[in-house]
This record gives C-alpha cells, structure tokens and sequence, in this order.
C-alpha cells in the first residue's frame, strides 16, 4: 500500500527516473556478480534489485499506458541489433544492423529484452538518449550517440533529432582507401589546422597502402622482388621527411612491443584511448598481443614496420586489434588510441595523478559519511570521486571502479533502509496501537519466547555466525517493539514476590499480600508462561511476570525436597490491581538489601551457606556444624596470606597445628563423622584439577553453561579462598562439610569452546546417597523426559500445537531436574522442538492474520 501510495504522487519524469535507476542498479550488481560469480553477498544483492524492480514496475504498470517507444525493432538477446526501423522514423540516425551500447548511460550489456525495452519506453515527445556502434566497410564498429524522440507524430521526432545532433557536414570525407576508418575521422580537426593535417594524414595513408600491399605480397612469395621494391618504397617514404610538413613531429601511443612475433605489449605509459568495440576496464594491458593496426595484420611484418605504422601525426589516431590474454577476458578488441608527444603524454599523467588522488580522497570522506550515516554528503563525495576517476581515465584500474561501484550500491542500500526503517516505525506504532492488553502480551511472551530459543540454539553452537545474527536480531525486534509499547503498560502489575537477580531465579520473599500463595521462599522459576527462564536475563524474566491487572499468569518451579530432590510444581498466580500489592512489585523489580539476613561470621554472606541452610539439618545443629566449618576456613585463609609473605614462617606452623587440632577434636562437633565431599577426584599437586566425578549436585553457578564442572577443569578457589599456596589435604578439608551443606567452587574451564571461569556451587553428599538418590532420580527423570519428547514430536505432526507445548515443557521439567547427567544429545533434541514449534506457532499466527 505504501509503495502504490508513492507511485502514485510521481509525475511521468520522477517515475521515469525510478525506472532508470532501478534497471541501472540490476546492470551494476549482474556486472560485479560476472566477476565473483561464487560471492553469494553479491547473488543475494542482484536478487533483491531485481525482486525491487519487479514490484516497483508492477505497481506503477497503471500509470504507463500512454507510454511509447522510438519505432525499431531488434534482436531479442544481447547483442540488441537494430533490425528493422517503423514507417515513420523517416531520416532516423539508427540503421538497421547498428548495435546498442547503452540507453540513457545504462549499459545493456548484461540486460534482457524486457529490461531493454522498459529503459527505451517513456512518456510521449520525451527524449532517450542511446549510445550506438556502427558497423562499416571495413569491419570496424564506429561508436555513435544519437538522442532519439518517443514518438507521437512524424514532425516532432525529425526536429529533436537535428536539434540534438547537428548536421552531417561537419566532418570532411576523403576519396582515400581509408577515409572511411574512424581512427582518422573521429578526432581529426583536433590540434592541427585543416591543410596540415590533411597533408600529414595523406602521407599516412600512403605508408598504409605500401604496407597493405607488402603484407599481401609476402603471403605469396616472401622472397620476390615485389616485396623488395615495396620495402625500398617505405624506405624512401622515410628518408625524405621533408616532403611533409612536421613529420619529424610525428609520435606513437606510448606502449612498447616485442621485437618478435607476436608482438606482446612489454610495458604501458600514459595511453589515451578514445573508444573501444567492447567494453571492458582495461582494454590495453601489458602482457596482451597486438594482432593488427588500422586492420592490417602484423604476422608478415617485422617489428620496425610494426613502429612504422603505428607512428602518426600528434593527435591523430590509430586502431590496434588486440588479442587480451586475461583469463577473465580472452577476446578481442578493436581499440581506438591517441598518437601523443612524450610531453603530452608526461601532462597526461601528471593530471590523471591529480585526478586519482583526488578520486581517493573523496572515496575517503564518502566511507566516513556513510559510516556516520550522512547520506547527503556521502552521496556528494561518490559523486566527485566518479567525476575525478572518469577525467582520469582508464589508468585507475579496476579495484577503484569496483571501489566506487560497491559504495554506490551502499549507499542506495543505507537510502532505502532509511526509508523502509521509518517505515517499518510507523507501521509498528500503528500496529501496537491497535492491540489490547491481551494482544500486547501475548506479543510480548512470543517476543522473549523466541530470545530464549535462540540463545538456546546459539549456546550449542556458539561459533555458528547464523545463529548469532538471529539472536541479535530477536533482541532487537523485542526492544524495538517494548519500546514501542511502554505508554500502553502503565496499568501492568507484577505477582508480588522478590527473586535473585540472577539464574537460577529462586523466590527470596513473598508480598505481605500473597497469604495462602502456592509459591514458597527457595522455589526456582523454572518457565513464565511456558518460556523457559534459563536463558533470560532479570528484565526479560520480570517482563514476562507483569501483565494487565487481574490476569494471570503461569509460573513452573521446582520446590527442593527433604531428600535432596527437586519437586516440580506450576502455580497460576494473579497480578495484583492494589496498592499493597504495587508496593511489593516495586521491591520484587528492585531488589531489597534487608531480605537475606546479616550473620557475624565472616562467610555470613556467602551464597553457599544461606542458600539452601534448612534442608536436612535442625536449626541448632546445623548451626552449630557451620560454625566449625567457618572456623576452618578462617583459619585457611589466614595460612594463606601467611605462606605468601614467608611460606617456612613460625605463623604457618601455628596455623597448620591449629587446622590438625580442629580435625583431631571431632568429639566438639556433633556429626562432625557424618561430614562428606561432593563427589569428585582431585589431582594431588597444583594445579588442582577434577581427575574424576561422580554424581556431582550442582545448585547454582554464576555463567550459563551446560557442563559447569567437567574433568580437566581446574578449582583454582574453594569459598573464595585462593588455593595455590594450599596443600592438597588442606585442599580437602575446604571441600568437605556437613552433608547436604553447600560449597563454592571457582573452577577454570579447559574446554577449547568455553575457556572461562565459572563459579559453582554444589551440594555435600554421602556417597551412598549420591549414588543412589542421584541415578534413580535421573533415571526416573530422563525416562519421563523422553516419553514427553515422544508425544510431543506426535502432537506435532498432528498440528496439536497446544499438547505438543504442553509435553515440551514436561521434557523441560524433567530434564532440567536430571541436570547435566542426560547430555546434549537430548537438550538438542528439546531445542530443535521448541524451534519447531515456534516456527509453528508464528506461521499460525501469521496465517491467522492473512
């Protein structure tokens, strides 16, 4: 609707113009695809012009019907051969046989029929303007730029046609063998006066016409007197240069040759080419072999002969055939050169010197405009550098070409996201407007759905740049669109309870308003909705928590047990609408410093020994437990900055007596027997690594990932207490506590794809109890899982998107209670499915609105 909107307020000339720029940058971008064919940036840059043009075109189609071309007909692939002109074209300067070379400056080199003729159509009495080569006696092309009339009468077309072309009288003919070459013709009135140059120009010719019939002569017989005398001929035409008037001035083109055939170009100075029969970059190259000059073939002659005719009057111009040995480019080109003086040429280069220094510096400001997003300026600078590297000529090469190409097309690319990116702002206010708090939030649950399996995704392949992009580019949907959104959120409300700022989210307290609420303090959110949390920062979690007031929302968690166990539950809870309950959101968004209550240890603060401190033990017993354990690890850290000053000191050996003194008195603490580790092998010397685990319980850590601890790893710190400076039975003593205690382990990862340093904390277990309670549980779990999976993947191809959800969270669950023991191959598994069924979810949704 938009782009018909556009079409619709352009005149016939805007719309003409659009045309022309849009098959233009299709030429362009097929141009660079011929030479990097495999570059598939470039296959998907040619598409999306072409994908442009095709809807632009269809779209304006209404607006073209008095539209007319300039009566011809041609061919139907390129080469575009005029074959046949209308009955009212009358004294056209188009011949049938002549080839098309570009319309209105667009090469059609690399166009179809159709892109042809929509470049050649436009409104009545409007001019195209189209480049022509003419094929002539001699089989040269002779290149012509006629401005044609799009017709509507006879009379009209005839006047524009002289109007923009002149008369025909203004280039003398001559009755010579070669009058009719375009190397004599094109540029003949330059820098001589009339009876000069026709004087220096017959002598030419008769040199020409001596080597013409030696070259015939020699194919014959190479050794007969005709040739003798015709090279005496040439001889004597040398010697008396006082028969024409500033012979002695006469130069070449400025490239060097071979002494043998062939005669290969060895080096290049400044060569002006005035024209050439097939376009290409760089049409002179050294290392490519001239076959003939002004069309007389070079295998018969010597190399001074080969001097001879190329040698002319200054200014004058001379045709080189050359075969180009460039594996992209093996063919052959006619080549029109200027015959320039050393001085000329010396001036020359000095000006394309200027030229193309000029040309960088505005390529150099252009990319820092662009990259400041200053589209005018940008588009100013491209447009110097073209100006500069045009004047400069063909010695700039095709890396500066494709230089300016690619930031043409960068810059039409940054011009039309600009315009769609307010577009897609409009559309998307419009859209959001629209919704009601229901829409809005179950747009928003889809939103932060899809960043949770995308990071899900990536998190399995991180090095997978695919995946990357779709992350970024889910998040930036989901803040575009909430930001969008926020002055319609005022009146959302939260549940009511504080969580921990970071995963895993546990329950730290309930509103005063909650009373008989299913959710207890030490439950972790496991979903919102049924959208995994594991993944999501604590904006994303809250933002899936609020919602209008009065709606519900649903919350899996998983409630710890008495016998070590998570207990999975799902709770809907109401969003509050009253004060009180506003005020406990704004402590659940915020935080509260007073929630977690203070101790005089000096460990009183560490997550390990407040997490889950009522989980097997009575109060007095447990606290009488921890009390030891934090005097030992007192007396640790003192051992250890003393062994850093003077490692054979009197103070390390009072510490070492006093930590055996401690293990030694187990009758103080009661239950002290009972203490056990977490269920991994250490190695006996520094660096510390994990030699061996067994069903290791890990409850929390501070970096995503799915294999916290793993063997290899390095503990480089037990409870925040660096362990270089330990030994490793002082090493074992951090380590074990109380059972169903919990220690911190600061552990170096050895992996290649995860080289970080990870802060876990596990649970202390008996052994007997580690094995047992841990492989039945994972067994129970991992069984349960893969039956979810089962019928999920049924539901599925059923189209039971509903039940399919509803078994995906269920594998979710149990998986996520098994931990790291069921491995990746089934997390993949749950990953592939929750894609499958979001992709599912969003063609349903995206149908529905069709």
């Amino acid at each position: 609707d938009a782009l018909t909107a556009r079409i619709a307020s352009y005149d016939d000339t805007k719309l003409k113009e659009r045309e022309t720029f849009l098959i233009s940058s299709i030429a362009h971008a097929r141009e660079a695809l011929q030479s990097d064919p495999t570059n598939e940036g470039l296959v998907a840059v040619v598409q999306e012009a072409e994908k442009t043009h095709e809807l632009e075109m269809e779209a304006s189609e209404r607006y073209k019907t008095d539209w007319r071309g300039v009566g011809m007909v041609i061919t139907s692939v390129h080469p575009y051969i005029v074959q046949k002109l209308g009955t009212e074209s009358g004294d056209s300067p188009v011949q049938p046989g002549d080839q098309i070379v570009s319309v209105n400056s667009v090469p059609v080199r690399m166009l179809d029929l159709q892109e042809v003729q929509a470049l050649i159509k436009g409104p009545q009495l409007s001019s195209v303007k189209i480049a022509l080569l003419r094929p002539s006696a001699d089989g040269t092309w002779q290149p012509l730029e006629s401005a044609l009339l799009r017709k509507s009468d006879k009379k009209s077309s005839e006047t524009l046609r002289q109007s923009m072309e002149g008369s025909s009288n203004n280039v003398p003919r001559k009755t010579s063998i070669l009058s009719n070459k375009p190397w004599i013709n094109l540029l003949s009135n330059k820098l001589h006066s009339d009876h000069m140059l026709q004087e220096e120009m017959r002598w030419r010719e008769q040199e020409d016409k001596i080597v013409m019939e030696l070259v015939n002569a020699r194919q014959v017989d190479p050794l007969s007197s005709q040739c003798e005398f015709l090279v005496g001929e040439l001889l004597k035409m040398q010697q008396n240069q006082d028969q024409v008037e500033g012979r002695e001035t006469w130069c070449g083109v400025g490239i060097g040759i071979s002494s043998v055939w062939p005669y290969t170009i060895t080096s290049m100075g400044n060569v002006k080419v005035v024209s050439q029969a097939l376009f290409s970059e760089a049409p002179l190259s050294v290392g490519d072999t001239i076959i003939a000059v002004n069309d007389i073939p070079l295998e018969a002659l010597t190399v001074d002969e080969l001097r001879l005719l190329v040698k002319g009057p200054a200014s004058s111009l001379v045709q080189l055939t050359v075969q180009s040995t460039r594996w992209w480019d093996a063919s052959t080109n006619k080549v029109i050169v200027e015959r320039r003086q050393q001085q000329q040429q010396q001036q020359q280069q000095q000006m394309v010197q200027k030229m193309t220094t000029e040309g960088d510096i505005a390529l150099q400001e252009a990319t820092k405009f662009l990259n400041y997003g200053d589209i005018a300026a940008a588009r100013q600078q491209i447009f110097k550098a073209e100006q500069c590297y045009e004047a400069a000529g063909d010695a700039i090469g095709r890396d500066r070409r494709n230089v300016v190409k690619n930031l043409q097309m960068r810059l039409q690319s940054e011009m039309a996201d600009g315009e769609r990116k307010q577009e897609e702002i409009d559309a998307l206010t419009a859209r959001i407007a629209s919704y009601d708090d229901t829409k809005l939030k179950e747009r928003e649950t889809f939103l932060i759905s899809s960043i949770a399996h995308a990071r899900e995704a990536l998190q399995s392949d991180p090095t997978n740049e695919g995946l990357v992009a779709v992350v970024q580019e889910a998040e930036k949907t989901h803040e575009l669109e909430m930001e969008a959104s926020e002055r319609y959120k005022t009146d959302w409300r939260g549940v009511g309870m504080v969580i921990t700022s970071v995963h895993p989210y546990i329950v730290q307290k309930l509103g005063t308003e909650s009373g008989d609420s299913p959710v207890q303090p030490g439950d972790q959110i496991v979903s919102v909705n049924s959208v995994p949390v594991r993944m999501l920062d604590l904006q994303e979690v809250q933002a899936l928590i609020k919602g209008p007031q009065l709606s519900s929302v649903k919350i899996a968690l998983l409630r710890p047990s008495a016998d070590g166990t998570w207990q999975p539950l799902e709770s809907a809870l109401l969003r509050k609408s009253d004060k009180k309950s506003s005020e406990t959101l704004r402590q659940s968004m915020e935080g509260s410093s007073n929630n977690v209550p203070r101790k005089t240890s000096i460990l009183s603060n560490k997550p390990w020994i407040n997490l889950l401190s009522n989980k097997l033990h009575s109060d007095h017993m447990l606290q009488e437990e921890m009390r030891w354990r934090e005097q030992e690890d007192k007396i640790v850290m003192e051992l250890v900055n003393a062994r850093q000053v003077d490692p054979l000191s009197s103070q390390c050996e009072f510490l070492v007596g006093e930590l055996l003194k401690m293990q030694q008195n187990q009758d103080q603490v009661e239950g002290r027997e009972t203490w056990c580790g977490v269920g991994i092998g250490i190695s006996s010397v520094w660096p510390y690594t994990i030699t061996s685990m067994g069903n290791v319980k890990v409850v929390s850590q501070a970096l995503f990932s799915e294999a916290p601890l793993s063997v290899g790893d390095t503990i480089i710190a037990v409870n925040d207490i660096p362990l270089e400076a330990l030994t490793v039975d002082e090493l074992r003593l951090l380590v074990k506590g109380p059972a169903s205690s919990l220690v911190q382990l600061t552990v170096q990862s050895t992996r290649w794809w995860d080289a970080s340093t990870n802060k876990v904390i596990v649970e202390r277990r008996q052994q007997q109890q580690q094995q047992q309670q841990q492989q039945q549980m994972v067994q129970k779990m991992t069984t349960e899982g893969d039956i979810a999976l089962q019928e999920a993947t049924k539901f599925l191809n059923y189209g039971d998107i509903a039940a399919a959800r509803q078994q995906i969270f269920k594998a979710e669950q149990c998986y996520e209670a098994a931990g790291d023991a069921i491995g990746r191959d089934r997390r993949n598994v749950v990953k592939n499915l929750q894609m499958r069924l979001q992709s599912e979810m969003a063609d349903g949704e995206r149908k529905q609105e069709e």
